[in-house]
């Protein structure tokens, strides 16, 4: 063998070892990366239960006969029996400040 087939065949073995250092280094950042995107999933998933129960809780504390309760036994209201309305006279507009 000739100096040149050596140098050659030693470049070509340091070019095989550097694919496969890549090769390797890469298939170990695809399994990190699933990995994160599995716990990131999961993050997701346990977040779209909180709301669903945080939506729950705001339909239930909306209810609108929970709020006529808690009207009636916190702060003694309670439906009038009788309603009076009055319409009051329109007045012109005095903000404008014109007098025509």
């Amino acid at each position: 063998m000739t100096r040149l087939q050596i140098a050659v065949f030693l470049v070509l073995v340091l070019a095989l070892a550097a694919s496969m250092l890549g090769v390797v280094s890469y298939r170990q950042q695809s399994r990190e990366m699933f990995v994160e995107l599995q716990r990131v999933r999961a993050q997701l998933d346990e977040q779209e239960m909180q709301r669903s129960r945080l939506q729950l809780e705001q339909s239930t504390l909306a209810n609108i006969a929970r709020v006529k309760r808690l009207a009636s036994e916190r702060l003694a209201m309670h439906t009038p029996d009788q309603v009076l309305l009055m319409a009051l006279p329109t007045q012109p507009d005095q903000r404008s400040g014109d007098d025509s």
